[in-house]
């Protein structure tokens, strides 16, 4: 069985991901991690990537989640991608859909604050990625306190 997560670097994903980290040390399983980057300065802030006084930079972006990604599971794959333009949402849950079948996963981590309480979870990358995946899914909805912004976080 091999593992996948979408990361994003929030708390949530972050929680997600030590999770998955635990579930691939107990089963000897192969867990892959993926974010899409896209190029969108709003999505960057929102997402805690970068601060309202900082200048869009993939490179920097990429640097940090890799950074937060090595400190919670060293080992893992983690496969980065940077898109250009304003992809949409649906989008980016594909390209994500498109790395967990490329890595065979049977497993699906993911956090989500409210992919099961949602009446449209489709609204949102979580609910679009697991709304098409033909997987086993585990939510994660509480997410770690503990965690700062990926623009908090140095290179």
């Amino acid at each position: 069985m091999g593992i996948f997560v979408p990361y994003d670097g929030s708390a949530l994903s972050s929680a997600a991901l030590e999770r998955a980290h635990e579930l691939a040390r107990a089963t000897d399983e192969e867990l892959t991690i993926a974010t899409v980057v896209p190029d969108d300065h709003r999505i960057a802030l929102e997402n805690g990537w970068i601060t309202e006084d900082e200048p869009f930079a993939v490179g920097t972006i990429m640097e940090r989640l890799r950074s937060r990604v090595a400190g919670i599971t060293p080992t893992a794959d983690y496969r980065i991608e940077h898109v250009g333009g304003h992809p949409t949402s649906g989008a980016i849950a594909r390209r994500l859909r498109d790395i967990a079948r490329d890595v065979d996963a049977d497993l699906v981590v993911m956090g989500s604050e409210n992919i099961a309480s949602s009446a449209t979870p489709a609204d949102m990358v979580s609910g679009r990625v697991a709304a098409r995946l033909d997987l086993d899914l585990y939510i994660v909805q509480e997410e770690r306190a503990d965690v700062e912004p990926i623009a908090a976080v140095s290179v």
